[in-house]
């Protein structure tokens, strides 16, 4: 590859929950190199933690396979990542135990407990309690684990902790869209909750000092160069949280547009001007965004889509090319089983943490193929329920979709139809990286493109009552 002289390039990482994503932009938009590294996440019972070093062995894995002279010739570097989770960390910032993640479920006794100490702060957070959050796991880590606890010095997000591997930076920073989603958060202060981390017994400074999405955090270490491939001292912008990432990636900075990204969980999306009520009494998530356009949005999370076909294609023995495969034919087969996709309960009040999954409606007819078009139905029909509720509570008119099975026309021509609109597909899945690397151009004073859309799949009109009945029949079991 022959780069012109004077070539800006901006790298882009983004810390998922199953992989470590990477994309390198030139000054023109162009994403000229995309990479990815997966891993595993440790899984015991309730609990899900990942040892954050692997994080840091991807991070060198993924950019091992870029091109030397693109790497050499990155002048800025950003990150997005995995949201609500934290690393617990002690002296010089190392961290005294694994990461816990957001799909972590040890702290569902937590959450009453800590409702109780959020009813008498001062703080205004709007968003409902979930045990993966990091207010929950803090409480439940001060109740359960004293000797993690005790030598606790700080707290840190995914990406914020893999950055500060990537600058060397003490102490290390956050930035609000990674903390407004932690129950931490005062919106009204636009800063961390005082009398929240009082009632924790934690001072302000237990928590990262907060600065804007896109300035400089610090600059890239000897070390984390030669680890890395990438020049010593260029700037690294502090990020943003993987949804709020995405959203830039996107091009959604301003109220329109909805973006729905399928991975383990899936986010629905929607810029706002301001947080609103509405959506705290549905509750719905409402985080800043990383951009000063709208500093806003409402997310409504889903935790059961691709952890839940992951969990059926695994148990059926099928690869993912086999299970999207046969989308195609999930509306048209009339008598398959019901699925319901709650194998890691929901976020969702309708559903609750507590639900479970299922199959009925099963009889000797059934194989294992009408099983996993089941499961891709009652996938899509509940993603579907969500983006519409969304869709009606914002006004927002396109949607975008994103994330790596938006490559499987099959489950974009079933998600398309069980949405009833017009499905928007980019040329660039990877949302949260292109994000990031605009965060990385932008902390230098330059700027990039999100990625355009490049084409549209519709609703197949003669499917299309099948799917309101789909509709109504998960409406009926809600």
């Amino acid at each position: 590859m022959v780069l012109a002289i004077g070539t800006a390039m901006y790298l882009g990482l983004d810390l998922g929950t199953s992989s470590l994503k990477a994309t390198i932009l030139d000054h023109s938009s162009n994403a000229l190199w995309v990479g990815t590294q997966n891993y595993e996440t440790i899984v015991d019972g309730e609990r899900v933690e990942m040892d954050p070093l692997v994080w840091w062995a991807a991070a060198a894995g993924v950019l091992s396979s870029a091109p030397c002279e693109l790497l050499s010739a990155v002048e800025s570097v950003g990150l997005s990542g995995q949201m609500h989770g934290i690393i617990p960390i002690g002296e010089s910032n190392q961290p005294i135990h694994n990461a816990i993640l957001w799909l972590d479920r040890r702290a569902l006794a937590e959450v009453d407990v800590f409702a109780e100490i959020d009813h008498h702060s001062s703080a205004n957070h709007v968003n409902p309690i979930v045990p993966g959050m990091a207010g929950p796991i803090l409480l439940w880590l001060q109740r359960h684990d004293e000797a993690t606890w005790n030598q606790m010095r700080g707290a840190v997000g995914p990406k914020d902790w893999l950055r500060s591997m990537i600058t060397d930076e003490s102490p290390i920073s956050a930035e609000p869209s990674d903390a407004s989603a932690t129950l931490l958060y005062d919106i009204d202060a636009d800063d961390w909750s005082d009398s929240v981390l009082k009632r924790l017994g934690l001072d302000a400074g237990f928590l990262p000092n907060l600065i804007p999405a896109d300035s400089t955090a610090g600059y890239v270490s000897s070390a984390a160069s030669s680890h890395l491939g990438i020049p010593e001292g260029i700037p690294v912008a502090a990020g943003a949280g993987d949804v709020a990432a995405a959203l830039l990636g996107l091009g959604i900075e301003k109220p329109g547009n909805l973006a729905l990204n399928v991975g383990t969980g899936a986010q629905v999306a929607a810029v706002i001007d301001l947080p609103d009520r509405r959506f705290s009494e549905l509750q719905l998530h409402q985080y800043r965004t990383a951009s000063s356009a709208s500093p806003w949005y409402v997310m409504v999370p889903v935790l059961n889509a691709g952890l839940a076909l992951g969990w059926v294609r695994s148990n059926l023995g099928l690869t993912w090319e086999q299970l999207f495969a046969l989308a195609e034919d999930a509306l048209a087969v009339a008598d398959d089983p019901v699925f319901l996709p709650f194998v890691g309960g929901e976020r969702d009040p309708e559903v609750g943490l507590h639900a479970r999954g299922s199959w009925t409606g099963l009889s000797t007819s059934h194989d294992r193929s009408a099983m996993a078009r089941s499961a891709l139905l009652g996938v899509a029909t509940y993603l579907a329920r969500r983006v519409r509720l969304t869709l009606d509570l914002t006004g927002s008119h396109d949607v975008i979709l994103s994330g790596g099975s938006s490559k499987n026309r099959e489950w974009v021509q079933l998600l398309a139809t069980m949405i009833g609109r017009d499905v928007g597909l980019v040329s660039d899945t990877n949302a949260s990286a292109r994000g990031a690397a605009i965060l990385a151009a932008r902390s230098i004073g330059s700027d990039v493109g999100p990625v355009p859309v490049t084409g549209t799949v519709s609703p197949q009109i003669e499917l299309v009552a099948r799917a309101s009945e789909m509709l109504a029949q998960m409406d009926a079991a809600l």
